[in-house]
């Protein structure tokens, strides 16, 4: 429950605007290798623009990574619980520093398949039309790594073109993998470590 309250898609629309987009994607990312790939489904409407990476670990610590990666985002103002049900919630967010618009409350629902998936979607906005998007865990059979895939769709109610949209989009979305990637690989490689000196010595 603790992790679903932090999740956060604002970052995801923090990114689409044209002007001052240098300061939002300067943080540095690895970037993606042969495991990962984008897909832009759009061009003149707002569809979905999808994101997908191999990550060398299994579906719990992706699941976990996936929330901790959520609760650092700078961008977020202050986000609230308004009500909660089974794995489903109703938040109010607020995004500060989008260039050309200042801030943005939003209200948000948000649902989860614990260990599979995240589905956020806005309810009402002060600024922004559409912004709903997933997140998708698809652990592979041994259960040692999983395919994480992150899709968002938007429309920023700004007559921005689609193609410069989801060019912005698609290189947010890898970037955001990518650093789940490593931060889940660098905690089964310390798990693992834990588990080898517990191990009895016979």
């Amino acid at each position: 429950m603790k992790f679903l309250k932090t999740f956060k898609p604002g970052l995801l629309l923090l990114s689409f605007m044209v002007v001052g987009q240098g300061l939002l994607l300067s943080q540095a990312r690895p970037a993606l290798g042969r495991d990962s790939k984008t897909k832009v489904e759009a061009k003149d409407k707002a569809e979905p623009v999808r994101a997908q990476i191999k990550i060398a670990a299994p579906s719990n610590i992706v699941w976990q990574v996936v929330h901790e990666e959520r609760k650092h985002d700078p961008d977020i103002a202050y986000s609230k619980t308004i009500s909660e049900g089974d794995h489903e919630f109703l938040l109010e967010q607020k995004f500060a520093l989008i260039p050309v618009i200042g801030t943005s409350v939003c209200q948000m629902h948000q649902k989860e398949v614990p260990g599979l998936r995240i589905d956020y979607k806005l309810i009402k906005s002060d600024r922004f039309k559409v912004m709903e998007g997933s997140w998708v865990l698809t652990p592979s059979a041994d259960n040692l790594s999983t395919t994480l895939e992150l899709s968002t769709t938007l429309d920023l109610g700004m007559p921005v073109p689609r193609n410069v949209i989801n060019h912005i989009t698609a290189k947010k979305l890898e970037r955001r993998l990518a650093h789940i990637k490593e931060m889940a690989e660098k905690e089964c490689q310390a798990a693992g470590k834990v588990a080898e000196s517990n191990k009895p010595v016979h």
